[in-house]
Order: C-alpha cells, then structure tokens, then sequence
C-alpha cells in the first residue's frame, strides 16, 4: 500500500491528524456512526500493519459491543493517491475482529459511482467473507443519506456537497458516461480510477447493436469479446479470446481482465500478456 516509507510513529501522527476514522452520531435506527473519508486516506504513505494497529487500538475499543453503522465517503478517491489496493483492503477486512464483523449493521457507500458498483458487484462477494456485500447501501446523494443517517448529528466536508450539485447538472456522471476525471473510462490507461476497470458493455440490448455497429456482428467467433468505449462512446479496445461470448460484466486489474458470462457459473479471466487489447473494426477503418 504504502509506496512512500515513513516512519510508524509519522503514520500514526498521520491517521490522527487527517481524522479519516471518526465515531460520531447515530443512524436513524440507534446505531452509532464511524465515518470514513476516503478522500483524506493517505495509501501513499500509510502501511497496512500501522493501519491495522490503528485501528485495534483507537477505534475497535470504542465501537463497544453493540452494532454500528459505517458511512463511507467516496467522494474524491483516486487510485493513484487514496486507493490502498484490493489485496490491502482484504487484509484489513480480514484482521477485524468477528465480533466487530458481527455487530456491523451497515455501510452507508456515499456516491459510490459505476466503476465501484461494478466491482462490488463482480468480486465484492469473493473478497469479503461475513456478508458484508449484503450491508451495503449505496447513496447517490447526500440528501438521500438523511434517510438513514440523523442529519445534526454527521459532519459532511464541503467537497462532498459540491461534487452533488455537480451530479446534479451533469447527471450522466452517475453512470460512466462522462466523469470529472478525464482518463477514468479511457482503456487501457487506468491511472485516476480508484476501482480498475474499463468501461464495459455486455453482451445484450444496447451492447449487441454497439457491438454489431463497431465490429461488425454479434459476439461470436472472432468478434466476441469485450468492447471498451472513451467518454464519447467511441471504441478504444477490444479484448478477445473465443470464449468470451455472451459476456454480462468485465473488471480490468493489471494485466488480466475477468469477467462474468450468461454461459459459465463462475468468473474467468483473460491474460492481456496472451491476449493483447486489438483494434476494432471502425477504429482500423479510421486510420
């Protein structure tokens, strides 16, 4: 996680100053709140044993024996600069004590957008044991968060705010068809999305006519795959092999891209060192 070394002391000092971990206030059924901003996580600098320390000895204890709420604030986390990584998150997942697990009610997921959706989604339920996929409750909007959270009670940094009045005027962001970050659905550069991933469309409704017009048919034989788009919904890349057919959902993570299939009950992955992204039909035709 940390690719900047400091020493554990400045971590700590680090975690304490930043106030990302916060208990205060209560959800709408009693429960008391610990806040996460995500935005304010230094992964650059932060190692996942000081965090895990950090947590046994400052925020476990005062949770108590009784069930809790989380908000998570998504708002404003980048890969690059607030993302601890998958393998990091696993870990911390799994040193929480059972009985924390245990009395966790939800996870309140404040402007969650498509990128994590899809990946929790896709392998929430494969990297957290305990259920915690089924306590997720995602949340738009701050005003939707009111309906489960006590409003006086929670303290929401400005930036949140304004990245709502931002969906607001630019709704499509709620989807993946624009972002304010430029790069975010631009394949395969994956510098800025906290969640990696390309933009994906399966293989139904308005994805089998995308394809179709971009390639040239429907998915099968050489044009099966998965299509990745830019911003403008034109096509970047293609990842094939001949069994990625029927494609409901895909996830790019460093070299491999999984994905999910209405043909196979479990999730496959395509080796991008094998199977390199090609051009399709259109973009060939362009140059």
């Amino acid at each position: 996680m940390a690719s900047q070394i400091i020493s554990e002391s400045d971590q700590e000092l680090l975690l304490h100053k930043l106030d990302i971990f916060k208990i205060r206030g209560k959800d709408k059924r009693g429960h008391k709140i610990l806040r996460i901003i995500g935005k304010f996580f230094p992964a650059r600098f932060l190692s996942v044993d000081v965090l895990k320390k950090y947590l046994e000895e400052h925020i476990f204890p005062r949770l108590g024996k009784k069930s809790f709420s989380v908000l998570y604030v998504h708002t404003g986390v980048q890969r690059s600069e607030n993302f601890p990584g998958i393998s990091a998150l696993r870990s911390i997942y799994e040193a929480i004590p059972v009985d924390v697990k245990d009395n966790l009610h939800a996870v309140y997921f404040v402007h969650p957008g498509l990128q994590s959706r899809l990946f929790l989604a896709t392998f929430g339920r494969f990297l957290f044991s305990g259920g915690l996929y089924g306590k997720l409750r995602y949340v738009s909007r701050v005003d939707y968060l009111w309906e489960h959270v006590k409003r006086k009670e929670i303290e929401i940094p400005e930036f949140v705010y304004d990245h709502d009045e931002d969906l607001e005027h630019r709704p499509m962001m709620d989807y993946g068809l624009e972002s304010d970050h430029p790069r975010i659905h631009a394949a395969p550069a994956l510098d800025s999305s906290p969640f990696p991933s390309v933009s994906i469309y399966s293989m139904s409704n308005e994805t089998c006519l995308g394809m179709e017009k971009y390639i040239g048919g429907l998915p099968k034989g050489n044009d099966a795959g998965v299509l990745a788009v830019d911003l403008e919904e034109k096509p970047v890349a293609h990842y094939y092999d001949h069994k990625l057919c029927s494609v409901t959902s895909a996830m790019k993570i460093d070299n491999h891209v999984y994905y999910g299939s209405v043909v196979y009950p479990h999730i496959m992955s395509l080796n991008l060192d094998q199977y390199p992204a090609r051009h399709t039909k259109s973009m060939k035709a362009a140059k």
